[in-house]
Parts: structure tokens; sequence; C-alpha cells
């Protein structure tokens, strides 16, 4: 079983590496499409994590994912996840709530069904990149996430609880 984490944490870094990629192109105007593969994979990992998690006592369960990592790590981590939700709101603010899209042969910024306004071609991609970056920034937070407690799992056994509890 450990070499499939061994697996899943190499995938989980290459995916938070990519992704961080990704979201740094998208702050010089280049939307990276490609970056979207990625997303299923944190459905495949986060469901195995949590099903190698299933014995750990609620409890323990945060003491015994971030005990093993080092301060630094987990400062890391918080600074990530608070940067996420703030680039996610910036994001969404600068698109005016909507994003770019393709309305037949017309280039437009849309809120579900509405069309808020057209735009120039400069402009859709900057909406583009704009609309990647709000998604990379909380794919970096959840594939670093699932390699810090892929990191745990693999360096320690991880607690289970007392028999008869």
């Amino acid at each position: 079983m450990s070499q499939l984490f061994r697996l899943m944490f190499l995938g989980s870094v290459f995916a938070t590496v990519a992704s961080a990629a990704a979201h740094v192109m998208s702050y010089a105007g280049v939307p990276f499409y490609p970056v979207i593969l990625l997303v299923p994979g944190i459905f495949i990992i986060i469901p195995l994590l949590v099903w190698a998690w299933r014995k750990v006592p609620a409890k323990q369960a945060l003491a015994a994912l971030f005990g093993i990592l080092p301060r630094n790590l987990k400062a890391a981590l918080i600074v990530l996840a608070v940067y996420a939700v703030i680039n996610l709101f910036a994001s969404t603010w600068l698109n005016e709530n909507g994003s770019a899209s393709r309305d037949g042969d017309r280039l437009v910024l849309k809120r579900k069904s509405e069309i808020l306004r057209e735009l120039t071609p400069e402009e859709f991609r900057l909406a583009s990149a704009r609309d990647i970056r709000g998604m990379t920034g909380h794919m970096t937070l959840g594939f670093a996430l699932a390699a810090c407690a892929l990191h745990a799992t693999c360096r320690r056994p991880l607690p289970v609880p007392a028999p008869g509890r």
C-alpha cells in the first residue's frame, strides 16, 4: 500500500507544481487550459486518502496530519489557503462576476446566460486568464494539502483507536 501512496504523493507534487505554474502564467495573461485535465486527479486522491485515514479518530486526525510537517510548511499552507480565498474573490471581481465565453462569433463576458458585455480579443484573453487563475489557486492548495497528507501517511503510521472504543 505504501507504494501506492508514494505514487500518489509524486502525482500530487507534480499537480501542485503544474497548477502553480499555470497560475503564474495567468498573471502574464496566458490562460493555460490544459491544467484543467488535472482536476479529476483530486477526485481520485482525496477519496483514497479519506479511506486510508478512516480508522483515525477525528480528534487525532489534525495532529496526525500536521504533527509531522515542519513549522514553515504549516505556515506556507496557511498562507496558501488565505491567498487562494483572496485570489478567488479578486479574480471574480475583476471579471465582473462573469466568465469569458464565445457566443457564436462574438467574444463576450457572461454571467450564466446573461451577456454582460462584448470583449476585444485582448480583453477576452485577460478574462480567460483570470478564470484560470481563480481555479488554479484552489487546485494548487488542494494538491498541496493532498501531498502533505500523503507525506505524513508515508512517513509515519497512522494512529489507530484502542480496541473496544
